[in-house]
């Protein structure tokens, strides 16, 4: 009961914080800038399916290994987890660096005066993007622990750090489309050190990474999100997708 209280007081003011976000946002970065953001992110935001399935996985590999009370093995899929995340970081670093930047100078219609404002933009959405990547492994522990309270009070804190940087980028001076970028960066970057302190200090050394690599629960944990990963990539895929339709062809 404690728990789904706290994740719906959770929802509902990530919800209308979020809705508030996105028109403060349009005000102070305009419909060009706005759109510009969009549909820059979405070229990153393709990969966040490998993100939302590897989720899922390191969320039932802590759980099964938390209800056999094998703190050993916790460790090593918390560790497992992490060595998978540094791989794919790694890995779609090196395609968004080679395609993404590709795509975003040759195929997608941006303003010629917004192309350089756009290139700092799709970096720093990269280093969003590995920032919370990393956190996966960190946010499966919270909810396999089940500590939904710090989970809903993290969502809300990042939740309201973005409204803040929403205000912020019209009061900076630089440009407002690379600040914001910028800043969403240090609080991706922020909340990833929020989240591996509560991890490290609560859980009792299970969430300490120390560079191991468990090749059997590596395989165990790909051979079970792999449905996952390919019903993720459709639904990503359809939604960006639209969003580069629209912007090459309308």
């Amino acid at each position: 009961a404690k728990n789904t209280l706290a994740l719906y007081a959770r929802t509902i003011i990530v919800m209308l914080v979020s809705l508030y976000v996105s028109r403060v946002l349009l005000d102070k970065l305009g419909v060009d800038d706005y759109g510009v953001y969009n549909v820059v992110g979405s070229i990153v935001v393709l990969f966040s399916f490998l993100n939302n399935a590897l989720t899922a996985s390191s969320q039932r590999f802590l759980t099964v290994a938390l209800g056999e009370n094998d703190d050993d093995k916790m460790r090593r899929v918390f560790n497992t987890s992490i060595s998978i995340q540094i791989i794919l970081v790694i890995v779609s670093i090196v395609l968004l660096e080679l395609g993404g930047t590709w795509f975003l100078n040759n195929r997608l219609n941006i303003p010629i005066e917004r192309i350089e404002a756009a290139n700092y933009a799709f970096q720093f959405s990269i280093l969003t993007f590995a920032m919370n990547f990393i956190r996966v492994p960190y946010s499966a522990s919270v909810v396999a622990y089940e500590r939904l309270d710090f989970f809903a009070y993290a969502s809300i804190v990042d939740a309201v750090l973005k409204l803040g940087i929403a205000f912020m980028i019209g009061i900076t001076g630089v440009d407002r489309l690379v600040t914001y970028a910028f800043l969403l960066a240090c609080e991706s970057f922020i909340m990833l050190l929020i989240y591996r302190l509560f991890c490290i200090r609560t859980f009792d050394g299970i969430c300490e990474y120390k560079g191991i690599l468990d090749k059997k629960i590596f395989r165990e944990m790909f051979m079970f999100s792999g449905w996952t990963l390919f019903g993720g990539f459709s639904n990503v895929a359809t939604q960006n997708g639209f969003l580069f339709m629209l912007n090459m062809f309308c």
